[in-house]
């Protein structure tokens, strides 16, 4: 009996641990601006030939991809406002986008938290389990900050080292179907 109360008491905490971790606060006109995030004119609708037609440069990144479960990564160096993008389709729909800025671009933005300052106008706060600066003078990474925005299906993350800075745009119901195609192909040796 002292056991399974132990357990419950554990679970709870789990759960109130977890319903916390997010922004639950999220207005709908923040809901709305996750669902039709876009970088560059380029949303979540676009497929491989909408990157290809509108940068006739992109390029497939055959490392990053994995054509036995549907994932294509095209890369396309250099827009008007990034120093590139790597979008991700899983099955032609896009499932993620990762926009690189390096640090002659976020010196003349100003520094990396404008990037973070635009995020938040659109999304609201970041949520509550993203890391702030590292005090580590060693240390390369400088922060990570995380919007989920469940109702959207969107996942939003800002990633910032001392060599980059690099905003991951996922839809999360395609990120799911990825991991179980992953989970369905997996060679595990038995």
């Amino acid at each position: 009996m002292k056991v399974s109360t132990v357990v419950l008491i554990s679970a709870l905490a789990l759960a109130l641990n977890v319903s916390t971790t997010y922004a639950d606060e999220r207005t709908p006109e923040q809901v709305k601006a996750a669902r039709e995030f876009t970088v560059e004119g380029v949303g979540f609708n676009a497929t491989p030939q909408t990157i290809r037609a509108k940068w006739p440069t992109a390029t497939s990144v055959p490392k990053q991809s994995n054509p036995q479960i549907g994932l294509e990564c095209i890369r396309v160096e250099g827009t008007a406002n990034t120093d590139g993008i790597d979008f991700f389709f899983l099955d032609g729909k896009l499932m993620n986008m990762l926009v690189w800025y390096f640090p002659s671009r976020t010196s003349k933005m100003g520094s990396w938290s404008t990037i973070a300052e635009k995020v938040v106008a659109r999304l609201g706060k970041a949520d509550v389990d993203s890391k702030g600066l590292d005090q580590d003078s060693k240390s390369k990474e400088i922060c990570e900050y995380d919007w989920v925005i469940e109702d959207a299906e969107r996942w939003v993350r800002l990633h910032v080292t001392t060599e980059f800075s690099v905003l991951k745009v996922w839809d999360r119901e395609v990120a799911r179907k990825k991991l179980a195609k992953e989970k369905a192909t997996a060679e595990t040796g038995f």
